[in-house]
């Protein structure tokens, strides 16, 4: 019989191993998409594809710049979205939070929070399953406010 600990590791195991094949799967589709949007640019003429107006014109572009900011703003495994402020809260009550100053190229100063997976690791599945519960109900939250 699995502790709560070994299935808890095994989902987030599970949880990564798709998100990575949903990345995988997705960064195939806008490179074929991709293809596509530049082999249209390729074919434009009066008896091949042609574009009527600045919109055709406008619509090819769109798609070719958000494929190309969405690879942009990836670092190979993909960038997550900042965390909410509650969410954060959360976070810094469960486990310690270092703060780092970062000098910057430009001389600014810039605060960087971390956490260690150490921390993470020592941590009791009662702690685990509240700091998830905690965070769904934070989300719940933020789902409701954007809704209404």
């Amino acid at each position: 019989m699995k502790s709560d600990w070994e299935e808890i590791s095994e989902k987030i195991e599970q949880k990564e191993q798709a998100k990575l094949a949903k990345a995988n799967n997705s960064k195939k589709l806008d490179n074929k998409v991709k293809n596509l949007a530049e082999n249209v640019l390729e074919r434009t003429s009066p008896d091949r594809i042609s574009i009527n107006d600045v919109t055709d014109l406008k619509s090819i572009t769109d798609i070719l710049n958000k494929i190309d900011e969405k690879h942009n703003n990836k670092n190979g495994n993909g960038v997550l979205p900042p965390l909410s402020t509650g969410k954060e809260n959360i976070i810094e009550n469960a486990v310690h939070v270092t703060y780092n100053a970062i000098k910057q190229d430009d001389g600014t100063v810039k605060h960087e929070k971390s956490i260690s997976i150490e921390d993470i690791a020592k941590m009791t599945p009662e702690q685990v399953a509240t700091l998830i519960t905690d965070k769904e109900k934070m989300q719940n939250d933020e789902n409701v406010d954007e809704i209404i």
